[in-house]
């Protein structure tokens, strides 16, 4: 057995570890209960894609639909986005074998294997891993069709690139980056001859959820909420791929602030990074430019940069558009230009790096399996208080109805709170259950999007005699008695 092969088979043994760990630690957040949802529902249905408020495409669906046979918990729910991460980090590892040899493809693995921010998504029962698994499959089979030549190859690219889609729309810009790599070091007759051919069947193997996708998107669902686009957006998309979102500012802290203190800060955490990142970086682009791979250098620079400026585009025209999970497929390329960095840099050097790494992803992995302060809404935590404590008679109003009843228990009637309260108009009807002198329950997750000024929490007040009240992981809760 090779060295490479040793070192490859404990990067996927640490990438299984690191993703199977605390796998159900938390509560579902709530795309992950409209996954299940959707999941549970006939073929027919996933694929017609009719459902409220989703424009997802159905390979994540129907992929989920069939591994709920065997299961429903959240770990095992889970389970399946995480296989998917895995095989991401061993598909990396081809590719960047393909681009710059074994050494660069497995640090390109090792990064992979320890990034908080794949690791999150490797935990979340959402399409992304299987988004960033089937494009890094995709560029790697178009590199060997055009390097080899061999059908097998064409035809392995067809379908990865149609299983990307199907996983994700955004995976256009993984296409988009290939088809102008193509274009401008590729153009050779027999290339073309193929490869237009096969963009052609790809784009029609797309058309009936594209079809789907722009009906529900013009007149139904919509993607993102609508906020303007912050120009900082592209630099706290960075720092996402460097740390996740477990160091810094918690998701709900930015969006309850919506500024950059929290960053701020930890500028003695943020500038050394930046170096480093960018020393690394540019490390790689300068090695593949000295050994004439030019062509893997811009390819690299422009996978890196489509999602980021198209999503920016986009959000110029369609606010709340620009999402950092959007933009996931932009760390397969960051993560590569690292990895042939590290396998570019002497001995020393590499050392260093690794360790500087090692502590900072040490820090941020430590925060997502530990610290409360930065998990998702524990909405199974509230759940299990009220299914415990909730009297006979006594309303629960919540900000997720779905989530909130997969782990609920009891037989009070449950109501959802809309977005933008209507108490906000003056109207108190949703309360007359306290005017029967009865309690109620409200369940606070997402506070910003449901009623950021508190205006159920005071009117609720008007009416109670009593207030209790339950912190928990980014979520409150409160017991209003007569």
């Amino acid at each position: 057995m090779t060295k490479h092969r040793l070192f490859l088979y404990a990067i996927l043994t640490l990438a299984a570890a690191l993703r199977l760990f605390h796998l159900d630690a938390q509560s579902f957040f709530p795309d992950e209960a409209v996954q299940c949802d959707i999941a549970r529902r006939s073929v027919a249905f996933i694929l017609s894609m009719q459902y409220p408020g989703e424009v997802l495409p159905p390979l994540s669906f129907l992929a989920l639909h069939f591994w709920l046979e065997l299961g429903s918990s959240d770990f095992w729910v889970r389970l399946l986005f995480a296989l998917a991460g895995w095989c991401g980090v061993l598909s990396i590892y081809f590719l960047g074998k393909e681009l710059r040899g074994a050494p660069a493809g497995l640090w390109a693995a090792f990064l992979l294997a320890i990034s908080p921010f794949h690791i999150w998504y490797s935990q979340d029962a959402r399409p992304y891993p299987f988004l960033m698994l089937f494009c890094i499959l995709q560029m790697l089979f178009l590199l060997k069709a055009l390097r080899q030549g061999q059908i097998r190859y064409w035809a392995a690219y067809y379908l990865a690139a149609v299983c990307a889609l199907y996983s994700h729309p955004f995976a256009l810009f993984g296409l988009g980056a290939g088809f102008l790599y193509v274009m401008l070091f590729e153009r050779k007759r027999n290339v073309l001859q193929v490869y237009f051919p096969l963009l052609l069947l790809v784009a029609l193997s797309y058309t009936p959820h594209l079809m789907v996708t722009l009906n529900r998107m013009l007149f139904g669902a919509h993607i993102g909420d609508p906020k303007p686009i912050n120009p900082l957006v592209w630099g706290y998309n960075i720092f996402t791929w460097c740390f996740g979102f477990t160091a810094g500012s918690s998701v709900a802290e930015l969006h309850r602030a919506m500024n950059v203190s929290g960053f701020i800060r930890i500028w003695y955490v943020i500038i050394p990074a930046a170096l480093a990142v960018g020393v690394l970086g540019l490390t790689a682009v300068l090695r593949l430019w000295q050994a004439a791979r030019r062509k893997e250098v811009v390819l690299l620079v422009m996978w890196c940069l489509a999602p980021l400026g198209c999503l920016f585009a986009l959000s110029l025209l369609t606010p709340g558009t620009y999402n950092v999970r959007y933009a996931s497929e932009g760390l397969l390329p960051f993560v590569l230009l690292l990895g042939i960095g590290l396998a570019e840099l002497k001995l020393k050097w590499r050392t260093v790096w690794v360790g500087v790494v090692v502590c900072y992803t040490g820090f941020s992995l430590y925060n997502l399996y530990t610290n409360p302060r930065y998990w998702k809404e524990d909405l199974r935590g509230s759940a299990k208080i009220i299914s415990a404590q909730a009297l006979p008679g006594e309303t629960i109003f919540v900000s997720d109805k779905p989530t909130f009843m997969r782990y609920f228990r009891g037989s009070n009637r449950v109501i959802e709170m809309p977005l933008l309260v209507s108490i906000q108009s003056g109207k108190r009807t949703d309360l007359t259950c306290l005017n029967d002198g009865k309690g109620l329950w409200l369940v606070y997750a997402r506070e910003w999007d449901y009623d950021p000024n508190y205006r159920w929490v005071k009117e609720a007040g008007k009416h109670a005699a009593s207030v209790q009240q339950y912190d928990l992981a980014n979520l409150r809760v409160y017991h209003f008695a007569r």
